[in-house]
């Protein structure tokens, strides 16, 4: 029978030297999720929050995780904090690395697809799920030519492959919007300063990152991977007193699991953003998972029908 192993991340506070806001639904945010977790017969370690959330605790329960499961098993990773992006990635069709913000760090997407979803066994499914700004593919990367579902979610426009290679080609970069002084305690995104701040501030560990992403050995994604995200890559996630505004309406649509698969239970969260927010458009990616994952009941254990059986 399948078994589900779930990680959760909540960071309203990262380190003081940093100079970034803190924020206010993030510990929340990571609780519930590890409720839903839990209820759903996960063996879901505590949630990492604020000074726990380091690079090194995530990395390890991470690929803790990765040891363990094995074809039809399941990992649950769930994010809440400030998300960013750094414009260096040609690899990635918006030529933006999309970035979490741990305590201790800044976690780019291509860090998390190559060094650590590729440790996971052929046959595992990952789903990740992001509450933060910019967050789109923060939890799986974006390279280039993937299409037209990119391309929407980028603020690309859904274009074609051909139109995203004219546009590499050109080395044209579509505009993205920084998060301001003004707006900043608003959403959970961080200014360029800050982002620098960041790297200057744990400098050794930043530098480490960069130096292990240099090699691609044994980087292919092997796993089944599934992500939701609060909002689209050039768009704002908005926090909250209690919970962030899209881990708030992922819970109250999910109805203690009284919700259908995946591409529904997303379109249905998206309906209840309007007004004030209906700046942040939540998104799924599901370019690396296959129909039999993305159609079935949201957070669910079981691998197929032959597990649900229990045979």
């Amino acid at each position: 029978m399948a078994i589900g192993k779930s990680v959760h991340v909540g960071v309203n506070k990262a380190q003081d030297n940093f100079g970034v806001n803190k924020l206010s639904g993030c510990r929340l945010d990571a609780e519930k999720m590890f409720e839903i977790a839990e209820t759903q017969g996960f063996q879901a370690k505590p949630p990492l929050i604020d000074g726990e959330a380091t690079f090194e605790a995530v990395r390890n329960a991470i690929l803790e995780a990765a040891e363990a499961l094995e074809a039809g098993d399941i990992f649950l990773f769930t994010f809440a904090g400030h998300g960013s992006f750094n414009g260096t990635a040609d690899d990635e069709e918006d030529f933006q690395d999309e970035i979490m913000l741990l305590h201790d760090c800044l976690l780019p997407d291509n860090y998390l697809r190559r060094k650590l979803w590729s440790k996971f066994k052929q046959g595992v499914r990952i789903l990740g799920i992001a509450d933060c700004c910019h967050s789109g593919t923060v939890l799986m990367s974006a390279p280039v030519g993937l299409g037209a579902g990119i391309g929407a979610l980028s603020g690309l426009g859904g274009a074609s492959g051909a139109a995203v290679n004219a546009r590499v080609r050109s080395r044209t970069r579509p505009r993205w919007t920084q998060t301001t002084e003004k707006d900043r305690d608003l959403n959970r995104g961080i200014t360029a300063k800050q982002r620098a701040g960041v790297r200057k501030g744990n400098p050794e560990l930043h530098k480490m990152m960069d130096e292990e992403m240099l090699s691609i050995e044994g980087d292919q994604l092997k796993a089944r991977l599934l992500t939701l995200a609060a909002c689209k890559d050039n768009e704002f996630a908005k926090d909250g007193a209690d919970n962030g505004a899209f881990t708030a309406r992922l819970l109250e649509v999910w109805n203690s699991g009284e919700f259908g698969n995946y591409k529904d239970f997303m379109e249905e969260i998206g309906k209840t953003f309007n007004g004030p927010d209906s700046l942040q458009h939540p998104t799924i990616q599901t370019g690396d998972a296959d129909e039999e994952f993305i159609n079935q009941k949201p957070f669910t254990i079981a691998a197929g029908p032959d597990d649900l059986s229990g045979d």
